[in-house]
């Protein structure tokens, strides 16, 4: 048996061996530099697929969402025309908001993000944009205020509930649905709803009814290994899509005139 000790130097060098790949031999000392230090540090990054610069935080889970976004395209998709509006729930540090800002400069973006220091590097990373507008919320099914609670699994994985009553040194933040957001921005239809909002999509999703039928396709991934049941709940509210496809661990489904695949578009 392999003693934990050789596991955990292993697992640093895999670390640091993702970190080069994906952002060079400098973001590996910037990352190791982090660590001496007992806090991350910020490290700006240009990408082709990006129309300004960004920053990530090292070490941290960003890298694993610039993988994600930027390397694995796991959210890209192709349409007849170019997307009006999309609603990106649970957008982190906005760099699934950057990608589609660059891509579809004409497209207006809403990037919902809860958690307080992900907000803050979020709304500094769109800032460029115009057309990317931050808010600081959590995806609900009503309104009201939710808690974050901090898994201690990464920065990509803070996750709500409902708030009950005072409860000091918690982080609260107010609790906006998809009505309320259509309503507030002048929104007849959503083109994309792109949903990571660490299983509160179980709750969103069961009172969908309101909402469902005035979007063209959504991108979501389901956390149904610790929120039990979110899957059934998922598919229970999204009867009318044609077509399913699935990219790393999201799930994509869209109408007839919605987004496509690339496999599909290419036919």
């Amino acid at each position: 048996m392999t003693p934990s000790w050789i596991k955990d130097i292993e697992k640093a060098h895999k670390e640091r061996r993702k970190v080069r790949k994906l952002l060079g031999s400098g973001a590996v000392r910037d990352a190791s530099s982090a660590k001496k230090g007992g806090k991350p540090v910020e490290r700006e990054v240009s990408h082709e697929l990006a129309a300004h610069p960004f920053v990530v935080r090292l070490p941290s889970s960003d890298v694993d969402v610039f993988k994600q976004v930027f390397v694995d395209t796991e959210y890209r998709f192709e349409s007849d025309t170019a997307p009006e509006v999309i609603i990106d729930a649970g957008a982190n540090i906005g760099l699934t908001s950057v990608y589609y800002g660059s891509r579809y400069p004409g497209c207006r973006i809403l990037a919902i993000e809860p958690e307080r220091s992900n907000f803050e590097l979020m709304s500094r990373n769109v800032a460029p944009f115009p057309n990317v507008t931050p808010i600081h919320a959590a995806l609900a099914s009503e309104p009201g205020h939710v808690v974050i609670d901090d898994p201690d699994q990464g920065a990509w994985s803070f996750r709500t509930r409902s708030a009950t009553g005072d409860e000091p040194g918690t982080q609260r933040v107010e609790a906006i649905t998809i009505d309320q957001l259509m309503s507030q921005h002048g929104i007849d239809r959503i083109d994309l709803l792109k949903m990571d909002i660490e299983g509160a999509e179980m709750d969103v999703m069961r009172h969908a009814s309101s909402w469902i039928d005035r979007v063209d396709a959504m991108v979501i991934e389901l956390h149904e290994r610790f929120m039990p049941g979110c899957t059934r709940v998922f598919y229970n509210a999204t009867p009318g899509f044609d077509h399913e496809w699935h990219a790393g661990e999201h799930i994509w489904i869209s109408r007839e005139h919605g987004a496509r695949t690339i496999r599909e578009s290419a036919h």
